[in-house]
C-alpha cells in the first residue's frame, strides 16, 4: 500500500508506516514531517516540502530526513524554491504555485509506479 498525507495529515502516515511494516511500502508527504524510529519500516519515502513554510520549518526538514537516514530507509526529499506551505492546493490562490504543485505531483507519480 502506499500513503499520502498532507500537512497534519503526514503525522498519521508516517506512524502507520512504522506500525504496519509489512503493508506499507510507499510514503509521500507534503509540507508536513515527523521524526520517528523508521528502523522497523519497510517503505521508501518522498517528501515534498516548501522553502519558506512557517508550520514546517527547515530544521524540522532536516531532522525527518535524518531520522530516514538513520533508520535505514531509502528517501527523496524536494524543497521547492519559493514555494509556501499550501503551494499544492489550487483553493489557495494567494499561495498556490501551479509550476511546483505539478513539478511535485510528477515526482509522487513516478515514484509511486517505482516503489509499487
Amino acid at each position: 500500500m502506499g500513503v499520502i498525507g498532507f500537512s497534519l495529515g503526514v503525522p498519521f502516515g508516517l506512524e502507520l508506516s512504522v506500525k504496519m511494516p509489512e503493508v506499507v511500502r510507499s510514503v509521500v508527504v507534503f509540507c508536513g514531517s515527523w521524526a520517528l524510529d523508521y528502523s522497523d519500516s519497510n517503505a521508501a519515502y518522498l517528501g515534498h516540502f516548501a522553502e519558506q513554510d512557517e508550520f514546517e520549518p527547515g530544521e524540522n526538514v532536516q531532522e525527518f530526513e535524518e531520522s530516514l537516514k538513520v533508520g535505514g530507509r531509502p528517501a527523496k526529499i524536494y524543497i521547492y524554491p519559493g514555494t509556501g506551505h499550501w503551494f499544492m492546493e489550487p483553493d489557495r490562490e494567494n499561495n498556490y504555485q501551479p509550476a511546483a504543485a505539478e513539478l511535485a505531483w510528477e515526482r509522487t507519480l513516478a515514484f509511486l509506479g517505482e516503489t509499487s
